[in-house]
């Protein structure tokens, strides 16, 4: 219970809402693999708050070397298990660790699924994101909710017309690296 309830006491308290199946396919149609993933050129990806690992582990079995970042420890042996039972485990893994501690310069892709009314968690994000190195070409790819200020290169928002559960938006960070610079 412990894990589930020290959400609440995060500076930003997100919860874990588990990725649909159509959401996972709405973010991997912009990550490319690899036909060595294992290669050190090979794009990586980065879900930040990874949960239970469902997007991870879609990358892994689509090529793509991937991270999965989860403050829950129950999430994230859950997440361990389900690579190895899914046969991914070398191309996917997990570790108990804090967004904000976390270094992002050696993934071409950040997927993060943002809450609503979780705007000041956005604008902290993109601070981090502008403020640390990253790889040439990185994109981020948020999902359920936009950016705070960030400019998407691609968006696909929920046919119903509202921002949520089916709403993707894919951002170039050399760009808003750019436009930030030159304010």
């Amino acid at each position: 219970v412990a894990p589930f309830v020290t959400v609440a006491l995060r500076r930003h308290p997100l919860p874990y809402v588990p990725a649909t199946s159509k959401q996972i396919e709405m973010v991997l149609k912009h990550c490319k693999a690899s036909p060595n993933p294992l290669s050190a050129d090979a794009p990586k990806l980065v879900d930040l708050g990874s949960g239970d690992g469902r997007v991870v582990i879609a990358a892994a079995k689509k090529g793509i070397k991937s991270k999965g970042y989860e403050i829950n420890s129950v999430l994230v042996f859950w997440s361990i298990y389900r690579a190895w039972r899914e046969g991914v485990s070398s191309l996917a893994s997990f570790y108990r660790r804090n967004l904000w501690k976390t270094p992002l310069k050696e993934f071409d892709y950040v997927v993060l699924f943002g809450a609503k009314d979780a705007t000041s968690f956005m604008e902290d994000l993109e601070d981090k994101i502008i403020a640390e190195p990253m790889k040439d070409g990185a994109k981020v790819i948020a999902c359920r909710f936009p950016m705070a200020t960030f400019e998407p290169i691609y968006e696909e928002v929920d046919p119903k017309g509202e921002r949520g559960l089916e709403s993707v938006w894919v951002y170039d960070i050399d760009a808003e690296k750019a436009k930030r610079q030159q304010a």
